[in-house]
């Protein structure tokens, strides 16, 4: 964006970074701050509708936990549901620090927070699928266990798949 010259009303000159024009286009002004406050309708609903979803995954971590030992839990693969449930409860967190007033750290913990609780929950889903999947084309091959779904090799499964992302995120911060 350019505003006349202050020398020379022939010439143009340059808004420095974070300025635009004034409307008569003869100054520079800063570009005013604008972000979502907490306060606000918008914020104030999605705050609210996270802190509902925080107490209903709360509420099913309980349940699993109560019944950890169960044939039905233990089914559903108690680690990788954990895992699931803990990504989940980072999702609705997230929306907090999206609400907040932009600092570096906020800012940080926007960006890293959004892809790293979304690739926890979307490992585990990964992960108990291709579980699954194994399982079943195993049983039409042979009676022998498929290799790999014990449940610490699910957690190391999906913890290498979480690993990709996080050091991807890394790299990426610090090349750029």
């Amino acid at each position: 964006m350019q505003v006349r010259h202050p020398l020379d009303e022939t010439q143009c000159a340059s808004c420095p970074q974070g300025t635009v024009p004034d409307h008569t286009r003869s100054h520079c002004q800063d570009i005013p701050e604008v972000f979502l406050r907490a306060t606000s309708g918008w914020a104030i609903g999605a705050m609210s509708l996270s802190a509902t979803g925080i107490l209903l995954t709360l509420f099913v971590c309980g349940v699993f936990l109560r019944h950890n030992d169960t044939p039905v839990v233990r089914a559903s693969g108690r680690e990788l549901s954990y895992v699931l449930l803990s990504g989940i409860l980072l999702c609705y967190c997230v929306t907090f620090a999206l609400v907040l007033r932009p600092t570096d750290i906020v800012c940080g913990v926007q960006r890293f927070g959004t892809g790293f609780c979304f690739t926890v929950v979307y490992a585990a889903l990964l992960t108990k699928t291709n579980r699954i999947a194994r399982i079943f084309n195993a049983g039409r091959r042979s009676a022998k266990r498929p290799s790999l779904i014990s449940p610490h090799s699910q957690l190391l499964i999906c913890t290498c798949l979480v690993a990709v992302q996080v050091s991807t995120h890394l790299t990426y911060t610090f090349i750029k």
